[in-house]
């Protein structure tokens, strides 16, 4: 998949992650926006009204007023792990679930976001009784590997700083050894 296909950075970088992933043995089962998850159904409200008419009698008729759309949350990815992995993904792995929920998330979102992510995430557990994981690659990184597409500049591939320190795939490996 190509950077354009993706709606955000995070979510290319994420998937990047998942990528290197999946060739080193530690995830399988990759699936970008899942199903969606069906949280409220649409909602309306049944009323008569009288209907004139001008031989018969004031006729009453159902009508429906429309109140509400139905809300549906798509997660960003969903995948399978290996067990080196679980305590990285914390929710999940105090469920004992091996496959993962993923949003990814930027550092902030001037729209309310999180705001947003946080009910949407506590509606699919009580609903589905599954945890969404809420992932900031650029912290998330840092605590197990960085692809190597995002060690670099796009135009000029230049190393990117704040991923100077960040371990590869290869050397995160063998520190769970």
């Amino acid at each position: 998949m190509q950077r354009s296909d993706f709606k955000s950075d995070e979510e290319f970088f994420f998937y990047n992650w998942l990528l290197e992933g999946q060739e080193n043995g530690l995830i399988t089962d990759i699936d970008y926006q899942p199903e969606p998850y069906l949280l409220a159904c649409r909602a309306s409200m049944f009323y008569s009204t009288k209907i004139p008419t001008k031989k018969l009698p004031t006729r009453t008729k159902l009508v429906e007023k429309f109140l509400y759309a139905k809300h549906k949350y798509t997660a960003d990815f969903k995948f399978r792990l290996e067990a080196p992995l679980n305590k990285y993904f914390i929710h999940s792995s105090y469920f004992g679930r091996d496959e993962i929920i993923v949003d990814t998330k930027g550092k902030h979102s001037k729209y309310g976001g999180s705001t947003i992510f946080s009910m949407n995430q506590k509606w699919v557990y009580f609903r589905y009784g599954l945890v969404i994981e809420k992932i900031v690659p650029d912290k998330f990184f840092k605590k197990t590997w960085c692809p190597e597409i995002c060690r670099y500049t796009p135009v000029k591939k230049d190393p990117v700083k704040k991923f100077i320190e960040v371990p590869t795939v290869q050397e995160f490996i063998e520190n769970i050894k």
